[in-house]
């Protein structure tokens, strides 16, 4: 019983490829800013990023930077 309860609760922190990639470019765009592609090139291989895949999430962390969401 202590072990299904054990892995049940890390269950519970695990989070999809694609949350933890969000979450990566989150941090990058919140260190480099929103409007320097150049940083961005720099740091997008140490935060294992893409173009697309800061394209992708811009949007939404511009929304909630501007408490617009």
């Amino acid at each position: 019983m202590k072990d299904e309860l054990t892995k049940k609760m890390h269950a519970e922190f695990q989070i999809d490829a694609e949350t933890e990639v969000k979450h990566r470019v989150f941090a990058l765009l919140t260190l480099c800013g929103t409007e320097n592609r150049e940083s961005w090139k720099k740091h997008m291989e140490g935060y294992e990023v893409t173009d697309t895949d800061i394209s992708k999430h811009l949007p939404e962390f511009v929304r909630l930077k501007n408490g617009t969401e």
